[in-house]
């Protein structure tokens, strides 16, 4: 009963991109006006159908200013439940604490804007830590934490190692020795979060898949993907007491894809039947 918008404009009518690297920024062919049309109605259909929002504001954090928090917490107060700040810019706050200071000031800002709404960004164990030490009003603020799940695994799926990474990550446990022939991308992607369950605080997998991450991840059969994605929703509500929520993310399917007539977000397709689990971006 939730959905995830993912990486908007820094501001609203702004052009739309989905590179944090701003050198490497790629702007996809729809214009700003186009752009925040359809996501008013994303919105509102979402609204509608009872789901809850989380939205991130813009992709970027250095992009951000205050503009980024009146113009869109102003715009969906009261519609959208929670916002995070930017997506993925790990490692950047730890060494420039003067974004945290301004992540903390955003926050203070969206409370104001919409005291209901809950506000967070992409942040590491190690980061998370600074801040409950050195900045204790951010760490108050930031509710929920968010973790991405990705994993490379081979054809096979979600077998029982990267399932039990995913869980230990999660719930406090013992991480399990990383096996040698996994690559070094799990340094980037589960190893950012151990120790985030000592927080206390409520956690939420914003991105993960049932075919998982890496060049193998295509060549998971359909069916199995189904089984192992019902297999992580059990296994982590089981395991994981902080774990709240736990978001489906793939990448066929963003919102900005319209332009080229063939998305539709969530797990309909435009004629009315349901997609495969392998097509939903949510």
């Amino acid at each position: 009963d939730c959905i995830r918008i993912h990486m908007t404009p820094p501001v609203p009518g702004a052009i739309c991109y989905d590179r944090w690297n701003i050198s490497d920024r790629r702007v996809v062919p729809i214009t700003a006006g186009k752009y925040i049309r359809m996501l008013d109605f994303e919105v509102t259909l979402a609204k509608e159908k009872g789901l809850r929002i989380h939205f991130d504001i813009g992709s970027t954090f250095d992009e951000l200013t205050e503009q980024s928090v009146l113009g869109w917490v102003g715009r969906y107060k009261g519609v959208v439940e929670s916002y995070q700040f930017a997506n993925e810019n790990y490692g950047r706050f730890e060494v420039d604490r003067l974004r945290l200071k301004r992540l903390e000031q955003f926050c203070i800002m969206g409370k104001e804007i919409d005291p209901h709404a809950r506000f967070t960004a992409d942040l590491t164990f190690k980061e998370l830590n600074i801040i409950r030490k050195d900045f204790p009003r951010l760490f108050q603020l930031i509710n929920p934490i968010v973790t991405h799940g990705w994993f490379y695994t081979d054809h096979r799926g979600w077998t029982d190692d990267p399932l039990n990474q995913l869980i230990a990550t999660h719930s406090g446990k013992t991480m399990p020795q990383r096996k040698e022939l996994l690559p070094n991308f799990l340094d980037d992607s589960l190893y950012r979060y151990p120790g985030i369950s000592n927080l206390g605080k409520p956690i939420w997998i914003t991105e993960i898949a049932g075919a998982s991450y890496g060049p193998f991840g295509g060549f998971v059969p359909d069916s199995q993907q189904a089984s192992d994605w019902q297999r992580i929703i059990e296994s982590i509500y089981k395991s994981c007491p902080l774990v709240e929520r736990i978001y489906h993310c793939w990448f066929s399917d963003k919102l900005h894809y319209f332009e080229y007539g063939r998305a539709s977000f969530g797990v309909i397709a435009p004629d009315g039947k349901p997609k495969k689990i392998s097509e939903t971006f949510l």
